[in-house]
């Protein structure tokens, strides 16, 4: 208080108080000169940055294979979005574009005075030379007819990843598709297949319960792979060629008719799914007839007591020469509802080695005993077999 009340020098006590306060104001007034030589260097540095991102800009701008996908708005344009769009495919050039396009996308025309909506995707109709792939996200009532004339289209996805959906009515240059993924009721569905003379993969739904006829059945000269909902409609197909077949629901009569298929086909069948699987003495008579199966994937949805004997008649006997599927490499069981007999099962592994190199056992029911096939399967690992047990999904095994 001295210090403040008068001129008289300050006492030898008050000094290094003095010195304190100086010294603390001289360390704020450095702070600041710090932070003013900070806000001195700044612009110098966000001009440098700002040089950099343009030439990253410029990069990317120039560079077509950085706008190789576009979308186009589901929802009524702004007024800046035909620009966008347009610089978009300016920048793309000659690249090969993945266009999302929103079947359902109307422009209301305001200069007109009656109400008029285009159809976004009618201007398109003849210039689709360079379309390899269409695909159809969601389910739609119809897609107008743009897609006819179409030279270079292989792939057809007209559901999505749900096959018990209804395609829509769409025009399509069957005759050159290779890949082909849709549901329809049995009449189109059977005067597609039969313009798809050059399919190669498919994956088909039919929206009708099956009922037999005299008809022929289609002939499809060179499909590798399908996958199928309902194995009934197999027997309006022929596939001569035909190395993997996928079905949905696999019953006893369904194997019967898969079975009938094959033969009649007499395709070299190699890799067979089956989910939904009753394990039952067709599952095993069906099986016996396939003897080309090098992978094969059974999921035991409902299981109706047969795991047993399935498992006896799938090992590999050394007096015997009745062989169920001896060329088999990969197998992918999943163990239904009902004890898990683990010891037929590993005996059946064993008997196939070192032919059986993959194998995967999957429980979507637990029903298989906590960690009763860790040491199993790692002897299997042991011996060159590539054996994991999954709890939840199948995983495919190709």
């Amino acid at each position: 208080m001295s210090l403040t009340e008068g001129n008289d020098p300050p006492l030898d006590s008050e000094i290094p108080l003095i010195r304190q306060i100086i010294s603390e104001e001289v360390a704020g007034v450095a702070a600041l000169d710090a932070q003013m030589r900070g806000l001195d260097d700044a612009p110098t540095e966000l001009i440098a940055k700002r040089a950099e991102a343009m030439e990253r800009r410029l990069f990317v701008l120039e560079d077509t294979q950085f706008w190789t996908s576009i979308v186009i708005p589901a929802s009524h344009l702004r007024s800046d979005d035909c620009s966008t769009i347009e610089a978009q495919l300016l920048r793309s050039a000659n690249a090969l574009l993945k266009v999302y396009w929103a079947v359902g996308l109307r422009i209301d025309a305001p200069s007109l005075e009656s109400y008029e909506a285009l159809d976004w995707l009618r201007p398109v109709k003849g210039r689709l030379s360079s379309l390899k792939k269409l695909e159809v996200m969601y389910a739609v009532d119809s897609v107008p007819d743009v897609f006819g004339i179409a030279p270079s289209l292989r792939e057809v996805y007209l559901t999505d990843w749900d096959v018990y959906l209804l395609s829509p009515a769409i025009s399509i240059p069957w005759d050159q598709i290779a890949r082909y993924r849709g549901g329809y009721w049995s009449k189109p569905q059977l005067v597609i297949l039969a313009s798809a003379c050059n399919l190669v993969h498919c994956v088909v739904s039919f929206q009708d319960p099956f009922e037999p006829d005299d008809l022929p059945p289609v002939t499809l000269p060179r499909l590798r792979s399908l996958l199928i909902e309902d194995p009934e409609w197999l027997g309006r197909l022929k596939a001569p060629l035909l190395e993997s077949l996928s079905c949905l629901i696999s019953q006893g009569s369904h194997l019967i008719t898969l079975l009938s298929f094959v033969r009649s086909s007499s395709c070299p069948l190699k890799r067979l799914v089956l989910a939904e699987c009753v394990i039952s003495p067709q599952l095993i008579a069906a099986l016996r007839g396939l003897p080309t199966l090098t992978h094969l994937l059974v999921d035991s949805y409902v299981e109706g007591g047969h795991q047993p004997a399935f498992f006896d008649a799938m090992t590999v006997s050394r007096t015997s020469s009745d062989i169920i599927c001896p060329n088999l490499v990969s197998f992918v069981y999943g163990a239904g509802e009902g004890l898990f007999p683990q010891d037929l099962f590993l005996t059946m592994v064993r008997s196939r080695l070192p032919r059986l190199t993959w194998l995967r056992v999957f429980d979507t029911s637990n029903n298989v005993k906590a960690n009763a096939l860790d040491a199993p399967f790692q002897m299997l690992r042991n011996d060159g077999v590539n054996a994991v047990f999954l709890v939840g999904e199948a995983e495919d095994p190709v």
